[in-house]
């Protein structure tokens, strides 16, 4: 472990000052992503973070210098230099860290370490061919500036995905760690390991993933939602495709739910009282706001949309949302239907390498069908407004650590997959979509969405597909794709039928949207954290006493020492 006294840079007020910001905290979380280097969907999952651990925690990220928006926040002063550095040892030399800090009221700071030659993404953080050697290097500057400013050892380190794994790994001798996977993208840090010259990180030399050494070695392993926790273990796409190396370790992977990426407003909560005392006054409320919302897009869309269902289809262009398989569906039934009252506006943004195909397909099914069909790409200032003039949104995810599933009184239609399947209950679902409701809800509980689910096909070459649609740009029109295809049609229909015939069973659904929202917690997110770690540290106490000491036994059982906390 490096020493405290590393060579540092900047006056004593300067250090005092971060010393009480990262000393004053009860953890410090490590993240790759902030409000000021936005990626994913992560950053709104952090922003939510910053907000609910203001009294808790800090946060610790990688300076991204030539992102955009990290230099609108220094032009901006939301984002200062801290005026202080230090040097990290690297090689057979050492490397100069600056410290920057961004603080603002109700919010849990952010602490920023760069390096000249490091973390030179300009797109995202991720957007970078060294993101291996500097994931490493982050884990070294991270360790190197909590010993500078002598963290406390009971100050615990909750870092993030894989990105994190070095530094968690290099400060557990010292602090409880836990790491919470938003997805199990993963990688191999041998080379960055090896550059580094820290002998503490050989362990990542060799075949081991960064996930595959943390899931085995950190004190407490979570992911954001029980249904994506049980999926890593049941989904034959995470068994046998995206995570098959993490099976023998999914056993200490803790689902612990996240909450909403927004908060409700108080007119929603409004709404949904309303909705609970009187149904039809209530359908009414919805179909008034949505008419306001629908009038204040831009003209052509708006003129296009009055009279139709209006579905949004957002997010990242990626194989994981399959953006490919919900332009079938579209095609399918305005081809065999074309009076049916449907429109389809896609709201996405660049995703994976395959983004620019997959925004080919959109924009020739749009062309096919110009009446109920538009796309538009990257950020719009109408956003807002049209999730509030829709009436359901499409996820077709081809795996769901959780997806932002709800957003005030849009419906969701979505596959019955990981977090998807636990967040929405269904109306009516059918197959297997049905079954995968009787593992999360309740026959009384009221519906908030639709799920749709392809039937299964034969299960070496279902996997085939899946691996396929996860590798492939775009995505290749295999069976499973247009089995996919065609269970989302039928929801869509029996959703635009409902909507439009069934006014008051769409209220309850809306209803049902409002309530899922309003019972989720970053609170109780952040407890159940809390719970782990107090846990782990109990159980490493236990497991540092020497047999015939002063302190308890280990607990025992027939088959031995009793797992750590999460295993199961």
């Amino acid at each position: 472990m490096i020493e405290a006294d590393l060579m540092t840079s900047g006056k004593q007020d300067d250090w005092a000052r971060v010393t009480k910001i990262l000393t004053s905290a009860d953890f410090i979380a490590p993240r790759y992503e902030t409000r000021y280097e936005p990626a994913t969907g992560i950053t709104a999952v952090v922003n939510q973070e910053q907000r609910v651990f203001h009294r808790r925690g800090v946060i610790v990220a990688p300076w991204c210098p030539r992102m955009k928006e990290a230099q609108n926040g220094l032009t901006s002063g939301r984002v200062v230099e801290a005026g202080v550095g230090f040097q990290v040892p690297w090689g057979d030399g050492s490397i100069g860290v600056r410290v920057l800090e961004a603080q603002a009221p109700d919010l849990a700071p952010i602490i920023y370490v760069g390096a000249p030659g490091f973390f030179e993404g300009i797109e995202s953080p991720y957007d970078t061919h060294r993101l291996e050697r500097d994931a490493v290097f982050f884990g070294c500057a991270l360790e190197g500036l909590l010993n500078v400013v002598r963290a406390s050892p009971r100050q615990f380190i909750w870092g993030a995905d894989w990105e994190c794994v070095p530094g968690l790994l290099l400060l557990r001798p010292r602090h409880q760690v836990a790491i919470t996977l938003h997805n199990t993208f993963d990688a191999h840090l041998a080379a960055g390991a090896l550059e580094s010259g820290r002998a503490e990180l050989k362990i990542l030399g060799g075949v081991r993933t960064a996930l595959s050494v943390i899931c085995e070695h950190a004190d407490v392993v979570t992911t954001v939602n029980r249904g994506y926790a049980h999926g890593l273990g049941h989904e034959p796409f995470h068994l046998r495709v995206m995570a098959q190396h993490l099976q023998p370790l999914v056993g200490r992977i803790v689902g612990i739910d996240n909450a909403n990426f927004e908060d409700l407003a108080p007119s929603h909560l409004e709404l949904a009282n309303t909705l609970q005392k009187d149904l039809a006054e209530g359908v009414r409320r919805v179909e008034r706001d949505q008419d306001v919302a629908a009038r204040g897009l831009p003209d052509g869309l708006c003129e296009k949309v009055r009279g139709k269902v209006l579905c949004v289809s957002m997010g990242r262009r990626s194989s994981q949302k399959l953006h490919d398989v919900v332009v079938e569906s579209v095609r399918e039934l305005l081809s065999t239907d074309p009076g049916l009252p449907i429109f389809v506006h896609f709201a996405t943004t660049h995703g994976d390498d395959g983004s620019p195909a997959r925004l080919r397909a959109i924009q020739e099914l749009c062309e096919q069908f110009p009446e109920n069909t538009a796309w538009s790409d990257g950020r719009i200032p109408y956003f807002s407004q049209l999730m509030t003039a829709a009436s359901f949104n499409i996820m077709c995810s081809l795996w769901a650590p959780h997806e932002g599933a709800f957003q005030g009184t849009i419906v969701p239609v979505a596959r019955a997959i990981d977090g998807l399947a636990l967040q929405v209950c269904p109306f009516h679902p059918t197959g297997e979509a049905a079954r995968m409701a009787l593992l999360w809800h309740s026959s009384g509980k009221t519906p908030s969405g639709f799920t749709f689910r392809e039937a299964p096909g034969d299960e070496d070459a279902s996997v085939r597909d899946l691996r396929g649609l996860l590798v492939e740009s775009p995505s290749p029109r295999n069976g499973t794709f247009w089995r996919m295809a065609a269970s989302l049609s039928d929801a869509l229909r029996n959703a635009v039928q409902i909507r439009k015939s069934q006014p008051l069973v769409y209220g309850r659904l809306v209803l049902g949207a409002l309530e899922e929202q309003m019972k989720r917690s970053w609170l109780l997110n952040l407890g159940g954290m809390l719970a782990l770690i107090e846990s782990a540290r109990v159980s490493r106490a236990l497991e540092s006493t020497p047999r015939g000491g002063g302190g308890p036994p280990p607990y025992q059982t027939p088959g031995g020492v009793l797992p750590l906390p999460g295993a199961r």
